[in-house]
């Protein structure tokens, strides 16, 4: 509906689910979202701060069949408003003029500080797998770990999250999606709620993306966590070459081939432990595979092994697969990418998520029609380059490695390698 310099609308009046219902999702991507850990923790505790005034307001609507949803992400900030259509302008308005007014009163400022301190530590505490997954993304795409974000967080005070919010609107690239029983007036409308409101002061911006970290090749970057749990764990991240449809779709059938297999072999046959799996694990767009093992019995340098082993006889595997189990695959893996929507939301989250690519809206249908040309040879040359571009974390537990008793000492070289390929602009 509207396609402008650092603005856009995009708009469907549904015509299928035929509910008095309609989502409106709003994104706002700036690049001070992306500028420093300080800045990530202040968008955190701004969207706190107005959903703590907010609460009742929300909690009325909620009751009357309209859900709100005001989030932080790494590019900036979210709002969605979902369910009966009729009053969302109204509802639009109110938030508008919340979120351009945030009360930041010493007591709010503390009570929502020591809230997200709180989630920060308890995600200290979650499990070795957990903890070595979230040390993936951090690495590869997000740059700030908990322990960054809380270190900022226990510097900031309510007048630099007053003087971050005043910049906050200055520049910005801005996406509209208005879908559901909502006609064409009112979406653009609604549009001009949010330009009028919030952004009348706003500098137009375009191209903010979250960079995915290209792991270099034949390097085997390996990081070790030491965290104060019994299991072990291991986590080995296999990384595409690059994010065109032939890639995805390659890499989605191969996680479609291995998967039980690898369950089979590691929690069934070998009884490693109960966190056993492998799964497609695409950052952005670049597809990619990781396989998790989380064990009571087995140290990494184990796991390792194992991990090889694996990828060894797969190959094996992938050059004896019939072309009738070939076909068993293709077929499973495209009926799940072409099942149809069957709620209204559902659409709307498949419409958000492919404009947050390339506005096609197909990208699910071009993955399908590029899985059914895949041939066994593809599969192998894919699986070889895989193995070239592989980033694993791990952590010992209580199990030390057999050859060497010393005290395991945190190693994150891996993480400072991949750190420097972003200096030097190497990510998708």
């Amino acid at each position: 509906m509207r396609d402008e310099p650092g603005f856009s609308l995009w708009h469907q009046q549904d015509q299928q689910f035929l509910r008095p219902r309609a989502d409106i999702y709003f994104a706002m991507m700036t690049h001070l979202a992306l500028a420093s850990a300080e800045n990530a923790v202040m968008l955190e505790l701004y969207t706190r701060i107005l959903n703590d005034q907010m609460n009742e307001m929300l909690y009325d609507a909620s009751q009357a069949g309209l859900n709100v949803s005001l989030y932080p992400h790494l590019r900036g900030i979210s709002l969605q408003i979902s369910g009966y259509n009729d009053k969302q302008p109204l509802l639009l308005d109110y938030l508008l003029q919340e979120m351009l007014q945030p009360e930041i009163t010493p007591a709010r400022f503390e009570r929502v500080r020591q809230q997200f301190e709180e989630r920060l530590i308890n995600q200290r505490q979650e499990g070795p797998y957990q903890l070595a997954m979230q040390q993936l993304f951090t690495a590869l795409m997000s740059r700030w770990s908990t322990e960054d974000r809380l270190e900022a967080l226990a510097k900031v005070t309510p007048e630099q999250l007053e003087q971050f919010l005043a910049e906050l609107y200055t520049e910005a690239e801005v996406r509209i999606l208005a879908h559901g029983n909502i006609t064409a007036d009112t979406a653009l409308s609604m549009a001009q709620q949010i330009q009028t409101k919030l952004l009348s002061e706003t500098h137009p911006v375009s191209g903010i993306r979250v960079p995915v970290v290209e792991i270099p090749l034949n390097s085997q970057l390996t990081d070790t966590l030491k965290l104060a749990h019994n299991d072990a764990t291991l986590v080995r991240y296999l990384q595409a070459d690059d994010h065109s449809i032939k890639q995805r779709a390659g890499v989605a059938l191969l996680n479609e081939i291995i998967s039980t297999p690898f369950y089979s072999r590691l929690r069934t046959e070998m009884q490693l432990g109960y966190i056993v799996f492998a799964n497609y694990l695409p950052m952005g767009d670049v597809p990619g595979l990781a396989l998790i093992v989380q064990s009571p019995v087995a140290d990494p340098v184990k796991l390792e092994s194992y991990f090889d082993q694996f990828l060894i006889d797969m190959h094996s595997q992938l050059q004896q697969l019939s072309d009738a189990r070939l076909a068993d695959f293709r077929q499973g893996l495209r009926s799940r990418l072409l099942q149809p929507d069957t709620r209204l939301s559902e659409r709307s989250q498949r419409y958000w998520r492919e404009l947050d690519r390339d506005g096609a809206f197909t990208t699910h249908y071009q993955i399908a029609e590029q899985v059914s040309d895949i041939t066994r040879e593809d599969l192998l040359d894919l699986l070889e380059q895989l193995q070239t571009r592989q980033y694993q974390i791990r952590s010992f537990g209580a199990l030390l490695p057999e050859s060497d008793a010393a005290p395991i000492i945190p190693d994150f070289s891996g993480y400072q390698r991949l750190q420097q390929q972003r200096i030097e602009s190497r990510f998708y």
